[in-house]
């Protein structure tokens, strides 16, 4: 605020009152204050006046007179004109937040202050660890007050970024910068994406197969040479008899993954399957939890078929007799097979001495004994496997 002071002197007990008026640079009335006289003395205007504009502005001041007393003019010149300038507002600035990761946004917060009804615009600027700008937000200034970017920077590489400000001004202000430094500063860290698996089947038979898939959450693009490497552990915590399942790369603009390689499991029994990534420029490391990908290998369920030869034979005359008999869908399986002959279709009343095992080759076994039918009829094979680790039973019949 500017104000006049005036002192009335030489008068007789003066009452009456004093008028201040104030022109500004085009001659023009902009403020006029009235105080009671009560004597010779000083006085001064009782509120003053704020400018608005820049420029020089002329304060005059006349006394009324009363009774006693002449009016009393002041002498008016340069001791009574002001020069107004523009103000000079302050302008503060902090980074929010002042550490992120790749992909995450970042901001800069401004305070405008002391300007004189400021307008004009702000202008954000975001520099690179290597100077280079990377981000620039513009907004309208419409007082003092807080601002800040309209929309951020989301930033692609990791690095120290440095904001700054700065405050055009306008017709009763100047320009203003930030303080800059280190409150400004923003260290961009790599993201830490988050790697979910899922089995194509979680329980297989023995002798089936299974492969992994995996996806990326949180992955921050622009990195390069990032793999995921898939193992199959025997143990929960993925540190025994493992077996690689295929290192694929990822897709740096997209982070998708592609699946592992299809694993057969030939022996039954329980398996974890685990992914790991690699990381890259832009991105941490991560790993799948162990006992969160659990393959169950259960036992295979075979099918028996049998061939009896020969098929027709002479009562009272001897032959050798063998059965055959060929497992299907089983998962490399051992042991043998038993083979008993019967004289009856429901398989309980087997022929004396027409009985025995044969070792399992491959997937085959056989057993054949000498034989003499004591009468006329029909006879029925049977054949028996009791199974083993990985196969279940079967019987035919």
């Amino acid at each position: 605020p500017v104000q006049d002071d005036a002192t009335l002197s030489g008068g007789s007990a003066p009452s009456g009152t004093l008028t201040f008026t104030l022109t500004d640079a085009s001659n023009t009335v902009v403020d006029t204050e009235t105080v009671a006289v009560t004597g010779n003395g000083a006085y001064v205007t009782p509120t003053g006046y704020m400018a608005t504009a820049t420029g020089t502005y002329q304060w005059s001041a006349s006394y009324t007179g009363d009774a006693s007393n002449n009016p009393a003019p002041d002498q008016g010149g340069a001791g009574e004109r002001v020069t107004i300038g523009k103000a000079s507002p302050t302008l503060t600035t902090t980074a929010t937040p002042a550490t992120a990761a790749v992909g995450e946004p970042v901001q800069d917060d401004a305070t405008l202050s002391g300007g004189s009804a400021p307008s004009g615009t702000l202008t954000f600027t975001l520099t690179d660890a290597s100077n280079t700008v990377v981000d620039t937000e513009t907004v309208a200034v419409t007082g003092n007050g807080a601002y800040v970017t309209p929309t951020g920077y989301m930033a692609t590489a990791t690095g120290t970024y440095q904001w700054s400000a700065s405050y055009t001004g306008d017709a009763s202000n100047n320009p203003a910068p930030d303080q800059g430094g280190a409150g400004e500063r923003v260290t961009i860290g790599k993201a830490s994406p988050t790697l979910t698996t899922a089995l194509n089947a979680s329980s297989i038979a023995a002798g089936g197969t299974d492969f992994d898939t995996s996806s990326l959450s949180g992955f921050a693009p622009g990195g390069s040479g990032a793999t995921v490497t898939y193992t199959v552990y025997s143990d929960n915590i993925c540190s025994l008899n493992a077996r690689a399942a295929g290192t694929v790369a990822v897709n740096e603009g997209s982070g998708v993954v592609q699946n592992s390689t299809t694993l057969s499991f030939p022996t039954a029994g329980t398996f974890y399957w685990q992914a790991a990534f690699s990381g890259d420029g832009n991105n941490n490391s991560a790993k799948s939890s162990c006992s969160s990908e659990q393959l169950t290998v259960g036992k295979a369920s075979p099918t028996i078929s049998t061939v009896a030869s020969p098929q027709t034979a002479t009562a009272g005359t001897q032959l050798t007799v063998m059965d055959t008999a060929t497992l299907a869908g089983a998962a490399s399986p051992t042991g043998s097979v038993t083979f008993t002959l019967y004289s009856n279709n429901t398989c309980t009343t087997a022929v004396p001495g027409v009985s025995g095992s044969g070792l399992i080759s491959g997937s085959t076994a056989r057993f054949s004994v000498a034989w003499t039918p004591p009468a006329v009829g029909t006879y029925y094979w049977k054949a028996s496997y009791p199974g083993d680790t990985n196969n279940s039973g079967i019987a035919t019949g």
